[in-house]
């Protein structure tokens, strides 16, 4: 789903898939890279909750090996839809069985958009909704 948050001077697009920003359009100028997929398909996705690659596209915690593809997971998701206002939005991704596979955390991901006048704002808050010790990047 494609959402759409705006005020007098800016648009800004934002899918559910990765809570991806695909679109910041203001006095007739996109911001944005445009997906051109002869070059790059994506935006601007959220990499999380690794950047890059891992070695053999995986990792060892306590013992047990864990599969994870570049970039993490996060960008391949739907992402929930937990408030809409016509200037702000806010998604959030939970883990679940799917990233239990890769990432064996309790976690909340959240990305809010805002706009302000002529500037928006991307907040992210990770979350560690369980008892051990999560390392991530953002």
């Amino acid at each position: 789903m494609i959402y759409t948050i705006k005020n007098d001077k800016l648009t800004a697009m934002v899918s559910s898939k990765g809570a991806e920003l695909i679109s910041v359009n203001g006095a007739g100028k996109e911001f944005i890279w445009q997906a051109d997929k002869s070059y790059w398909g994506r935006h601007a996705p959220i990499l999380f909750p690794v950047c890059g690659r891992l070695l053999g596209s995986e990792y060892t915690l306590g013992g047990v090996s864990y599969k994870m593809g570049s970039h993490g997971f996060a960008r391949d998701m739907e992402f929930e839809l937990k408030e809409c206002g016509e200037d702000h939005l806010l998604l959030v991704l939970k883990n679940n069985e799917s990233t239990a596979q890769a990432y064996p955390f309790d976690f909340t991901l959240s990305v809010r958009y805002s706009l302000c006048d002529a500037s928006l704002t991307m907040d992210i808050e990770v979350k560690n909704d369980g008892d051990k010790l999560m390392p991530y990047m953002i």
